[in-house]
């Protein structure tokens, strides 16, 4: 028994010691990705690793490898809000596409400079490398307690999820010129090579719809247990992949875009789903790197080093900055935010995989090419990896978050998403201990003190220690409740009496003159207060009207008269832009930094 205990004890005792670094990841600051190629290079240098040499060839490898990465990118646009890519979608894909081609270009001559290389070979080298991989960027900064402003961290996601594409079309495009054994582009392969491109963006994206549109109606339709639907799509999630890019389309994308359609959606076991893709995606990121780093020979390194370092160096200081300078300068982007997305571009996942596919063509120089840019990968991840939390700081890319975030049990509701139950451990710091207000829509539905639970209608008052549970209805309410039970301090007043304030004798007919927001009553003369009156009469002070993108929030009222109301804009509405524009013109609202949040009146 052996031949299974020996492979099984191998590679559990492997994933266990990957998954426990994640500790000293932490603490000293190092990417978690590079502690996994570093695992991986120092059991492969070991005579154990021997007895497995038959699992690991070079197939093998790739086939895991492209396996894992699919899943990465599908979780990585389950987790995207398609409103942060509406709105940062424009720029990031002109990072993702212009900056691959921006770094092939400059890197193709300093590699056939230095290198005793033919010109489509430096190409080929250049296109390997052209793409990023932000997922080592978003954990180094969580694991310090630092977050990405949205504007920032949706342009990095977009960008690595989408440059694939790019540079996996520059890559075969010089491997079929190899083939050719030509250094010129005639119009055959002109025209055959971009309409391989063509094809496999037009049915990656068409496949990718597709699969999304079967997986909504089939999570949503079929009564599965709860344990089974993750295991359901991720059949059918590594099919499609499978059947897309068999016919000729683009897995990768097809995945992506399955991913951010079907994350933003409403369906069934979403928080369930969220949960497991965050798992496997990890699973696969340990796994594909730790194998990567079994499957180099560490003495091979020594005879490309310096090359890998000039070249990569390149990148970093000189490819990089320039592309994203020339790019960002068109969009409203500061110059730290400049600075510092020119600084995160970590080459990771897909530079390595696609350095294997000279090798598998059987081209001579291809093992030359793997260990050329896994060193480059090393120095990415080195240098831009330690000092990324250092360069987010002094950018001010970031919005420092203090305490836990909390812990949320799902609740089936297939018609809303991102609808949850949470539950808050209330300590001294909390809001809700410190004089805030709870308004009705956050107030706890159980309450567990000790070994007692407390119902809502003989809740007794909030206490250190306390764990109360809430119902979110939507993800604003709870990132709102976030900042009212958790020990997240709220810097902004807004956040729980709405973006600005607005007159509540303010028509109907106004709001969408005003703000853009059309109403759904059929009663424009009507004003604001005698709406909410007559419509909701037992609406008291922090209570929220959903109104279109927007919510009404009663500020305070007096002698059952509404005297004050704010309006909240949905993050990242369409409309939001447009309305804080009107905000600014028009003198039926005033500025919001004039305004103090009042307290509930008592009268």
């Amino acid at each position: 028994m052996d031949f299974i205990c020996l492979p099984i004890i191998f590679f559990t005792g492997l994933l266990l010691i990957s998954i426990l670094t994640s500790l000293f990841s932490v603490r000293l600051g190092i990417p978690l990705i590079l502690l996994f190629i570093v695992i991986g290079i120092i059991v492969g240098s070991q005579q154990a690793s021997l007895l497995f040499t038959g699992l690991l060839t070079l197939q093998n490898v790739f086939f895991i490898s492209s396996v894992a990465l699919a899943l990465i990118l599908f979780e990585s646009g389950f987790t995207t809000p398609l409103d942060s890519f509406k709105h940062n979608a424009k720029p990031a894909l002109i990072l993702a596409s212009g900056g691959v081609v921006f770094s092939v270009l400059f890197l193709t001559p300093l590699a056939y400079w230095i290198l005793p290389i033919t010109f489509i070979q430096s190409l080929l080298l250049a296109s390997i490398i052209g793409s990023t991989d932000a997922a080592a960027v978003f954990f180094l900064l969580r694991s310090r307690g630092l977050y990405l402003k949205n504007k920032i961290q949706s342009t990095l996601e977009i960008e690595s999820g989408a440059n694939d594409p790019m540079a996996i079309f520059l890559t075969f495009l010089c491997i079929t010129l190899l083939q050719k054994n030509t250094s010129t582009i005639d119009q055959q392969t002109f025209l055959l090579i971009s309409g391989y491109f063509l094809m496999q963006v037009f049915i990656g994206g068409i496949g990718g719809y597709l699969l999304f549109l079967g997986l909504k109606n089939a999570i949503n339709k079929l009564h599965l247990e709860q344990a089974l639907y993750p295991l359901f799509v991720l059949a059918l999630v590594m099919m499609g992949f499978a059947v897309i890019t068999f016919i000729g389309g683009s897995g990768y994308l097809a995945l992506y875009i399955c991913g951010l359609l079907l994350g933003n959606s409403a369906i069934k076991a979403h928080l369930t789903l969220a949960k497991f893709q965050q798992t496997t995606a990890w699973l696969c990121q340990i796994l594909m790197f730790t194998v990567l780093g079994i499957f180099v020979h560490y003495e091979q390194l020594y005879s490309v080093l310096s090359v890998s370092l000039i070249i990569g160096t390149g990148l970093i200081f000189f490819a990089r900055p320039l592309m994203v300078f020339m790019i960002l300068s068109f969009f409203k982007y500061s110059l730290t935010e400049k600075i510092f997305i020119s600084f995160v571009g970590l080459r990771g996942a897909t530079s390595i995989l696609l350095a294997l596919t000279p090798i598998l063509y059987g081209f001579s120089f291809g093992l030359v090419f793997f260990n050329i840019v896994f060193i480059m990968v090393l120095l990415s991840l080195s240098v831009q990896g330690l000092l990324i939390p250092f360069m987010a700081k002094k950018c001010r890319v970031t919005q420092h978050i203090n305490g836990t975030l909390p812990e949320k049990t799902e609740i089936d509701l297939p018609d809303l998403i991102h609808s949850s139950l949470i539950m808050y451990e209330v300590n001294q710091d909390s809001p809700v201990l410190c004089g805030q207000d709870i308004p009705k829509w956050a107030q706890p539905l159980l309450l567990k003190r000790n070994h007692l639970v407390f119902q809502s209608n003989n809740m007794p008052t909030l206490q250190n220690g306390d764990k109360v549970f809430v119902f979110a209805p939507t993800e604003h309410r709870s990132f709102l409740l976030d900042r009212l039970y958790g020990c997240i301090p709220s810097t902004d007043k807004c956040q729980f009496w709405g973006d600005f304030p607005i007159k509540p004798n303010t028509k109907l007919s106004d709001l969408k003159y005003l703000y853009g927001i059309e109403p759904t009553i059929s009663v424009p003369d009507m004003t604001l207060s005698k709406f909410i009156q007559t419509t909701f009469p037992e609406a008291d002070v922090g209570d929220r009207i959903s109104f279109g993108p927007a919510e009404l929030i009663i500020r305070n009222r007096r002698n059952n008269h509404i005297t004050q109301l704010g309006i909240d804009i949905m993050p990242n509405a369409q409309t939001k832009s447009f309305i804080l524009q009107q905000q600014k013109e028009s003198s039926t609202i005033t500025q919001y930094h004039d305004i103090v949040p009042p307290t509930k009146n008592t009268d």
